[in-house]
């Protein structure tokens, strides 16, 4: 949401994002909370005015602030409506997911060893896995090795992470 209205244009990442995106499933699953990661164009500069949601959502008067002159492009990039009636503002295309899922996908952190998903590799980690030592009701994620229990070399797939950190 690094932008003048301080706005994600993905579908559930950051603290404001679309809600009302032109993605069918999503407007007539009767859930409040649109599917996230879709990417919307956003903020369009310039849209036909033959059509009446976009010339509304144009027009100066439906603006804050509003524009000095004609030619005046701050308040454009102010103008962009959560609805999926202004198609060039709230569609996406596969391309656009395309992206948005490799950008993503760069941006997670998948760190090895992990294990209770802290950003860190530490003592917390390795006595998570300690404590399904040879449990046989153990948690299968704790199974590094996937030998079908957990062992000291569970530990040591942990432990040659010791130190790493996301971010």
């Amino acid at each position: 949401g690094a932008n003048p209205l301080s706005l994600s244009f993905i579908t559930g990442i950051g603290a404001r994002y679309p809600q009302d995106p032109l993605q069918k499933p999503s407007m007539y699953d009767d859930i409040d909370e649109p599917a996230p990661g879709i990417p919307v164009y956003g903020v369009m500069a310039a849209m036909s005015k033959a059509n009446p949601y976009y010339a509304a959502v144009q027009d100066d008067d439906n603006s804050y602030p509003y524009a000095a002159n004609e030619r005046d492009p701050y308040p454009i990039l102010r103008r962009y409506v959560d609805t999926c009636e202004i198609v060039p503002m709230t569609e996406f295309t596969v391309q656009e997911m395309g992206w948005t899922a490799g950008v993503l996908g760069l941006l997670a952190c998948n760190l090895s060893g992990d294990i209770n998903d802290d950003g860190q590799v530490d003592i917390a980690d390795i006595m998570v896995v300690a404590a399904d030592w040879h449990d046989p009701d153990f948690v299968s994620t704790h199974d590094l090795d996937g030998d079908g229990d957990v062992d000291i070399v569970d530990i040591m797939l942990v432990a040659v992470h010791w130190g790493e950190t996301c971010g």
